[in-house]
């Protein structure tokens, strides 16, 4: 009796996802968010305080130029990965 009970909670949880599944599925991408922030803050804050601590050491004239050079050589392998597909 318990099998079929569970088995019917769970046709109507699906048909309930598949009737509301926008909402739902916007509901728990948000919760897992949340989850994964929480679970990951200390790595994140890490992250952070390593970023703000490399900005005020070199400055950020450094930081910028090296931004820059990294969008330059992605430009530049594209544009190379492209070429090759192409000729």
């Amino acid at each position: 009796m318990t099998q079929w009970l569970v088995i019917v909670a769970i046709i109507i949880i699906l048909f309930i996802i598949f009737k509301l599944g926008s909402f739902l599925w916007r509901l728990l991408g948000l919760a897992m968010a949340i989850f994964l922030v929480w679970i990951f803050k200390d790595d994140i804050a890490n992250w952070f305080n390593q970023t703000v601590t490399h900005i005020n050491a070199d400055g950020i004239d450094s930081v910028l130029n090296s931004s820059v050079d990294f969008v330059k050589e992605t430009f530049h392998n594209v544009s190379n990965w492209v070429s090759d597909k192409i000729g």
